[in-house]
């Protein structure tokens, strides 16, 4: 007996099937998910797809999932749907009875009754539990300190550690200077040489100890803040690679970076100066009570100096932090120039104004200098201000200390013992000075990652939904767009229907819209009023990512990553087979010049393809769009960069390209448009003009004249 659990279409099933299962399960639990959805944001080949990744998935969903072994006596007290593997496939346990068990197959996209009997020769015992997740209903959590907690608490076995060696550490200095006040006070005193050689002993091995331990600590943190510096600049990557693209084009790509860079600041504060500072302080109680034993008026003046301490902080707090601000702010200037400088070096010497962007290079080093003495200064004025309550303290503590050891009060191994514990205090706030430069930087830099991690993500997957059909059509629906409200509009009630599988051409004055149009059924961009749709269905409620796996785009500065011609034309399918990859080359009018090149494939492209011609990069670029199989080929001016004889060879594969797929064809070259079925002709944000090429220029419009103009 056979039903239909799952939502997925057989195609989509046999794509990776351990998502299939979980597509499936899902369903339980009133959502509905798609497999290729989740294979897309998940980014593993089917091979590495395993019950961690389940479990991410799951996550992403809405359904916490924790993987368990469990034996098959067991099952019956499982709460289902549960997940299960055979080792080879992934299945979904939907009901169970003592007669027969539902049990999903992901791999035929089917639900089969069988026998209590044969679900035991599938079981293996790892299984994967599933519950609905609590709906999160808390007001968005801005970027702060609180952000890294979460990160920072995942590793709490090794800050257990941590602990646990300081701990040892605080003892041996808290057994220390008792050691010197026996060995001064008794030992000299009745010259006992045997209790000598213990107390020596146990000195130097202690001595031996403490930079043992102190050494495995500092193994500990750094091992500690690699790993938490990892997962913070991998979550930064994430959230950065899921802002929407108004957000780049509204920011210097120099800027960008200097941001990024400042995580490592944050983590080398949370995982050094603050875990050190906080363990430190910790102590520093302990300390102040052993010392309270010793002698309460040298102890108060210990406190007194500590109050000091917090005094000066206040005072110069707010200085260091201007300062450090405004280097900052210098540093992430210069590394805009830098950037942009050397990303348009070929534009300067060409101009040959390398002088003139020395000039203003100067002077953007000159402001950072100047920025960075002003930070160093009150850096330096917080040390020696601090240095200075520190010897201050020192000498009273000395002076008094005296007098009540001539006094009687307190006997010298008593002084040379506090002395030491209240060593032991003020290191630790003298390094606290520097925790508090450090904190001043770190602030600014949270405030600086924060306006990365304070802009909301485009929006994703999440109660979005993705369309299965591929039909390629677009529809434009009194569309009304503008890129900020202070400008003109673009488009204004634009409305267009473009049916699936129509070759489609572009053209008009620059600034009339063409490449906008391509960005809005790609949702880079978003219309103020109206309605896109593509396949009937509102690109508004459409999962942006599944959207753009449907289209592939070439630009006219299409941009290559270094690697080699293979790796950038198989991005969206790594595990392309060579002889697919060859037939697309061809597709794409590259494969000859590429079989010219000594290493063929292999061949390096460098940054940004900057060690190929722009037709080259231009050809291996639309063979990367057509690797990827769109539903939606957009061509925005493609062939600009090609000789006719090139574009002339990719005119002559166009069938082929445009064969079951919808094609948008930019182009201010008319020539490159006659093969379309229709051509637009976009002015004042509408469609001034459409038909094919022959009806265009019969017409004897704009398009006519156009087109005498560039044949003339």
């Amino acid at each position: 007996m056979m039903e239909s659990y799952s939502t997925l279409t057989a195609e989509a099933a046999k794509i990776i099937q351990p998502l299939a299962a979980l597509a499936c399960a899902a369903t339980c639990f009133d959502l509905t998910i798609e497999a290729s959805q989740l294979t897309h944001q998940l980014g593993l080949a089917p091979d590495e797809i395993d019950s961690i990744a389940l479990c991410r998935c799951a996550a992403w969903i809405g359904l916490r999932a924790r993987q368990v072994n469990q034996p098959f006596e067991r099952v019956g007290k499982l709460a289902l749907p549960v997940l299960f593997s055979d080792g080879a496939q992934w299945y979904v346990l939907l009901s169970l009875t003592a007669l027969e068990a539902t049990v999903y197959f992901a791999g035929s996209d089917q639900t089969q009754k069988i026998s209590p009997e044969a679900l035991a020769k599938l079981w293996r015992n790892e299984v994967i539990l599933l519950a609905k997740a609590e709906p999160i209903t808390a007001k968005k959590q801005f970027f702060g300190f609180s952000w890294f907690i979460p990160v920072v608490m995942k590793y709490r076995h090794q800050l257990r550690n941590i602990i646990l060696v300081s701990l040892l550490l605080q003892a041996i200095l808290l057994v220390t200077p008792m050691l010197f006040e026996t060995v001064i006070d008794k030992v000299l005193v009745s010259r006992g040489v045997d209790s000598l050689v213990v107390l020596g002993g146990a000195m130097i091995a202690l001595a031996i100890a403490e930079p043992g331990y102190t050494l495995l600590r500092g193994w500990l943190f750094a091992h500690l803040s690699s790993r938490v510096g990892a997962e913070l600049n991998t979550q930064l990557y994430r959230h950065l690679l899921g802002l929407p693209l108004g957000y780049f084009t509204g920011q210097q790509t120099g800027q960008i970076i200097a941001k990024m860079r400042e995580m490592e600041q944050i983590r080398s504060f949370l995982t050094g100066s603050a875990l050190t500072m906080v363990l430190d302080l910790f102590f520093v109680i302990t300390f102040i009570a052993v010392m309270f034993r010793y002698s309460g008026q040298l102890t108060g003046i210990v406190l007194i100096s500590l109050l000091c301490y917090l005094l000066f902080w206040s005072a110069v707090g707010g200085l260091l932090r201007k300062r450090v601000g405004q280097q900052y702010e210098t540093s992430a200037q210069a590394t805009s120039f830098l950037t942009e400088a050397i990303s348009g070096v070929e534009t300067i010497k060409t101009s040959a104004t390398e002088s003139q962007f020395n000039r203003r290079w100067r002077q953007v080093l000159a402001r950072y200098v100047r920025a960075s003495f002003g930070c160093s200064q009150a850096g330096n004025l917080a040390g020696q201000g601090i240095s200075l309550i520190n010897k201050i303290t020192s000498a009273i503590l000395l002076w008094f200390g005296v007098t009540l050891v001539l006094a009687g009060k307190l006997s010298p191994g008593e002084l040379v013992a506090f002395n030491m514990f209240a060593g032991y205090v003020t290191q630790p706030i003298l390094r606290l000075a520097q925790a508090w430069q450090d904190f001043q930087h770190t602030q600014i830099a949270l405030e600086r990652i924060g306006t990365i991690l304070d802009t909301p993500l485009e929006p994703g997957s999440a109660g979005l939904v993705s369309n299965c059909k591929r039909g390629g059509s677009l529809s434009f629906k009194q569309v009304r767009f503008r890129y900020r409200p202070d400008t003109a509009e673009v488009f204004q009630n634009l409305n267009l229907e473009i049916a699936g599988g129509e070759f489609i051409g572009i053209t008009g004055p620059s600034g009339c819209g063409k490449s906008t149009l391509t960005k809005l059924v790609q949702r880079l961009y978003t219309p103020q009023h109206g309605q896109i749709m593509v396949d009937g269905q509102d690109l508004a409620i459409t999962d942006p990512t599944m959207l753009r796996r449907r289209m592939s785009v070439v630009l006219q500065e299409s941009v290559l990553f270094s690697g080699s011609i293979r790796d950038n034309i198989c991005q969206c399918r790594p595990n392309a087979d060579e002889a697919h990859v060859i037939h697309i080359a061809r597709l794409a009018g590259a494969h000859d010049f590429i079989i010219a090149l000594q290493q063929g494939y292999q061949t390096q492209v460098g940054e940004k393809g900057g060690l190929l011609s722009g037709g080259q990069r231009q050809r291996i670029a639309l063979a990367r769009a057509l690797m990827a199989d769109p539903k939606i080929l957009i061509l925005d001016e493609a062939t600009s960069a090609l000789d006719y004889e090139s574009e002339a060879a990719i005119m002559r594969q166009l069938p082929e390209i445009t064969r079951n797929r919808t094609v948008i064809c930019i182009a201010h070259r008319l020539n490159t448009l006659r093969q379309c079925h229709r051509i637009l002709l976009l002015k004042d944000g509408q469609v001034a003009e459409q038909g094919s090429h022959e009806v265009l220029i019969a017409s004897g419009g704009n398009y006519a004249r156009l087109w005498q103009q560039q044949t003339e």
